[in-house]
């Protein structure tokens, strides 16, 4: 059988003074010349494995590529197409999450266009293969800027804006054997559009979900504490965390009934340390830096370090990375390297509490992944 090609993915060192001691070996090109792709999303499996989902221009086709980090080396192991005519949207948004077992699950937009959701798994000889057929989730809208996280074993969280009717929707979703088996939806706001969704898992039944509300491009920063009560979600009042234009708000959980907030807001990227008790939120710590720009993501590293990354809005500037950290008094963040030039559609993921893995698109419509020596404390 043959194997569908993947981006052009390959894995550098920053320039950082952050290294083991050793460097990564020469950069590895993992896919066939000529590939053009985009709208990526990546999902660590394991502290070495991880999954890439895109969208091959080529053929407007969607697929995931698994690949695993050596010593030394990166190592393709398999890829796969997915959705079931092997066409998707080339500007898909998608979304992926960690399952048990090696599994994960893909959230992804067909030619419909409606969302649809389906879960995939990498044996330990490290094959990709689908598990059960994919659901759709977002009738009868069409479901953009999605987001997905995992609240258990079984059990996951879905987030997504319907473009047809602008309302925000929120939906539990349980994973059963080779079966996806989707509840009620839940309005998040019946006016205006949710954009940019992030979810943060305080607990099994407990989560903190963050948006920006407004017109396309930002608006306000929005918290609202959610709660799962049987196949039920219900939605806590609107904590407005910034009141000015602020695409593109990240939630991190941080501990018990804490979270970690990312947002832009005048030209500055700004973290906010947010407790949440019987529903209601109240900000302990703040921090900012003066940059800023678009396409923001942020993971975390260990129980008190971040990492980060963004596009500036002047184009010929370089995208940096930053690690942060929660202080007693503040949140400090220290910039500790930079991407390529003209990066864009950046994620960044934590592999282990000392490898940071930032993928991210450059011209010609490839994608780049730079595996990140972190820092020690």
């Amino acid at each position: 059988m043959k194997i569908p090609p993947v981006p052009f993915v390959c894995f550098l060192l920053l320039s950082t003074p952050a290294v083991w001691g050793q460097t990564w070996g020469t950069p590895a090109l993992l896919s066939e010349e000529g590939i053009v792709a985009d709208s990526q999303e990546t999902c660590r499996l394991t502290d070495d494995t991880f999954v890439v989902a895109y969208a091959d221009h080529n053929d407007s086709s969607g697929k995931v590529g698994a690949y695993r980090l050596v010593r030394g080396s990166i190592e393709t192991l398999d890829a796969i197409s997915f959705d079931e005519d092997g066409k998707t949207s080339r500007a898909a948004p998608y979304a992926m999450a960690r399952l048990a077992d090696d599994r994960f699950i893909l959230l992804y937009q067909d030619e419909s266009p409606v969302g649809r959701a389906l879960v995939g798994e990498l044996s330990s000889d490290g094959k990709l293969s689908w598990v059960g057929e994919s659901v759709v989730y977002s009738l009868p809208s069409k479901a953009t800027h999605p987001e997905v996280a995992v609240l258990d074993r079984d059990r996951v969280l879905i987030a997504f804006f319907g473009e047809s009717d602008r309302k925000g929707r929120v939906l539990l979703v349980q994973i059963k054997d080779d079966m996806i088996e989707l509840g009620n939806p839940t309005i998040v706001n019946r006016s205006v559009g949710n954009e940019f969704n992030s979810i943060a898992v305080l607990s099994p039944n407990e989560f903190v979900l963050g948006y920006s509300l407004g017109a396309t491009g930002g608006g306000h920063a929005i918290l609202r504490h959610g709660e799962i009560r049987g196949d039920r979600v219900t939605l806590g009042p609107e904590f407005v965390l910034n009141p000015g234009n602020s695409p593109y708000v990240s939630c991190l959980p941080a501990g018990r009934d804490v979270c970690l907030v990312g947002y832009m807001a005048n030209s500055m990227i700004h973290m906010a340390l947010v407790s949440v008790r019987d529903g209601s939120f109240r900000v302990l710590r703040k921090g900012s830096i003066p940059e800023g720009g678009h396409l923001f993501d942020m993971d975390s590293l260990d129980g008190e370090r971040f990492i980060f990354t963004f596009r500036h809005d002047a184009s010929n500037r370089d995208t940096p990375v930053y690690i942060g950290q929660v202080g007693s008094d503040a949140i400090e963040m220290t910039r500790i390297g930079t991407l390529n030039k003209q990066a864009s559609i950046q994620k960044v993921t934590t592999m282990h509490s000392r490898v940071a893995l930032i993928t991210h698109a450059i011209p010609g419509h490839r994608i780049e992944g730079t595996a990140l020596a972190v820092p020690a404390r």
